[in-house]
């Protein structure tokens, strides 16, 4: 099993460091959990414009000087790292490691939305080579149970129950339970 070391504090520990551990690892992914939380919370109360796993934010709001501060030395590990790491830890672990993929039902194949309205409501994550009805299973057993068919709703077209789904594969399933 490969061994990933998500190497938090990335913001205050020496360089020579994180270079030793990825030494002692298959995967050092340096973060700094602190900053990923500081940036969602500005991001949510207004402040700044940031989403989970971007390389940079913009501050769109008030800020005092120590808050400044503050985001410009997140902002400093982001230009060295890539991001604040935590997202980038999540996808290594989810999609390198286990080799998983997300997939999106919906009820509308043509708006890509569920009965609500809401788009792309729901993502499943799925190991490589899960099929339409693996799928299918995933949201529900009864649905599983109950498959018909699967339509690709970004090209239009039924699909077989043995098709391999792709990452970011959106599909409509056709069951007697929906």
């Amino acid at each position: 099993m490969p061994i990933i070391v998500v190497a938090n504090k990335a913001d205050v520990a020496p360089r020579e460091h994180l270079d030793r551990l990825g030494e002692a690892a298959d995967t050092v992914v340096p973060a700094t959990a602190e900053g990923e939380l500081a940036l969602r919370r500005a991001a949510e109360s207004g402040v700044l414009t940031y989403d989970p796993g971007d390389p940079d934010f913009e501050i769109v709001g008030e800020v005092s000087h120590s808050q400044a501060e503050g985001l410009e030395r997140i902002r400093g590990v982001m230009a060295d790292w890539g991001s604040t790491g935590v997202q980038r830890a999540l996808d290594t672990v989810v999609y390198d490691v286990l080799d998983h993929i997300t997939a999106y039902p919906v009820e509308n194949e043509t708006r890509w939305t569920d009965g609500q309205g809401t788009v792309l409501p729901d993502a499943h994550l799925l190991p490589a080579g899960s099929t339409p009805l693996d799928l299918a299973y995933a949201v529900h057993s009864d649905i599983g149970e109950g498959y018909l068919y699967a339509v690709d709703a970004r090209e239009g077209r039924r699909i077989g129950e043995d098709h391999e789904l792709a990452e970011g594969d959106v599909v409509k399933i056709e069951s007697t339970a929906t």
